[in-house]
């Protein structure tokens, strides 16, 4: 199965890439800061049509979006957020989205964790991937946090079944 695991701001998408569990790589999409908000958007949900066209993901998970103290920045990101997730449903590929606080508190221990906190520990997890960028930290680490929910799924539906 190939994941992605994505963290979208209001001018970059940051996209981890797993395939069968394991970590393979990651990249950033970025748009254009000097174009205004709603077309930055639409720029995001092109180049992230075609990365998905591009490596056929299985599936996706992004974190919810939540506000953040400012209207603009937070609606832009609401939007980019649905514009994947539009691009998944218009290629089938399905989603899900995880609460901002439950991948962090997998990743660190600590629901409100800092950014440092979240590479630090993102490190440890995947200590050959010490160049990425704190978007693809968190990337990286909201899909841990997915994989693992699987697994603990996994290990409950056999234990249900015993």
């Amino acid at each position: 199965m190939r994941l992605f695991g994505v963290d979208a701001d209001s001018f970059k998408i940051a996209v981890a890439i797993f395939d069968n569990s394991k970590l393979v790589g990651t990249m950033v999409l970025f748009a254009n800061k000097k174009e205004k908000p709603d077309d930055r958007a639409f720029c995001m949900f092109v180049e992230f049509s075609k990365l998905l066209d591009n490596m056929k993901p299985d599936m996706m998970v992004t974190e919810q979006s939540l506000y953040n103290q400012n209207f603009k920045s937070s609606r832009i990101i609401a939007e980019v957020i649905g514009f994947c997730k539009l691009a998944c449903e218009q290629r089938k590929i399905p989603f899900v989205l995880v609460y901002v606080p439950s991948w962090k508190k997998f990743i660190t221990g600590k629901g409100n964790a800092t950014k440092e906190e979240i590479f630090k520990t993102m490190l440890e997890r995947h200590p050959g991937h010490k160049n990425v960028t704190q978007d693809e930290a968190d990337a990286i680490s909201i899909g841990d946090y997915f994989l693992h929910s699987i697994e603990q799924q996994k290990m409950k539906e056999e234990n249900d079944e015993r």
